[in-house]
């Protein structure tokens, strides 16, 4: 039997709709390694910052000649508030952390205003401890002294590296984010989350 040459042909399968882009997996990465951070931070700065307010009233139980040395006055204010303001930033780290991992539009302008934060932070931590470099190296050597000959001294050059190698460590994530944060490609990607925030209100 054969075919109608006026049969209408079949009607060919319509196209595939286009696939939607994946999203980028970068807020994940970054909002990972930044929760880790923080909590890393809370953790190690909100015992550092209880040990050093603590200390001064361990210390006054003991007998005075068997006290260690230990920052008094204005060396222990500037380390305590050093090390609450360390463990603020690191809630602050956490939330922002959170919030990338979210893909909140928010999470952009906390992680830049943590990022300066944690600039400034660390230049005034560098600058306290030159100021106090040659009272904590006295308190180090004095108390490994404290059993006899001690195995090693420190010295103000030593105290001066350390200080370098802080600070670039405490500097090497906030510069980052800064730099990422500032990328074209990455403003217009926070703000398709923010266009996405409005379509769902």
């Amino acid at each position: 039997m054969g075919i109608d040459e006026h049969t209408p042909a079949a009607t060919p399968p319509s196209e595939v709709g286009e696939v939607p882009p994946k999203p980028p997996g970068w807020p994940g990465v970054i909002g990972t390694i930044s929760i880790v951070f923080g909590a890393l931070g809370l953790v190690c700065y909100g015992c550092l910052s209880l040990q050093t307010m603590m200390t001064p009233m361990m210390m006054g139980m003991m007998p005075e000649d068997q006290r260690p040395p230990t920052p008094q006055g204005i060396q222990l204010f500037v380390q305590i508030f050093q090390m609450c303001a360390a463990a603020g930033l690191s809630v602050w780290l956490l939330i922002a952390g959170i919030g990338l991992t979210r893909r909140r539009p928010w999470a952009r302008s906390h992680t830049v205003g943590w990022s300066l934060a944690k600039v400034l932070l660390s230049f005034i931590s560098m600058v306290a401890g030159v100021a106090f470099a040659g009272a904590t190296v006295d308190q180090i050597n004095s108390q490994l002294s404290r059993g006899g000959t001690p195995p090693f001294t420190v010295s103000i050059a030593w105290m001066f590296i350390f200080i370098v190698i802080a600070l670039v460590w405490a500097l090497l994530w906030p510069v980052f984010l800064l730099i990422w944060f500032s990328r074209g490609s990455v403003k217009d990607e926070v703000a398709a989350w923010a266009a996405e925030s409005r379509a769902m209100i």
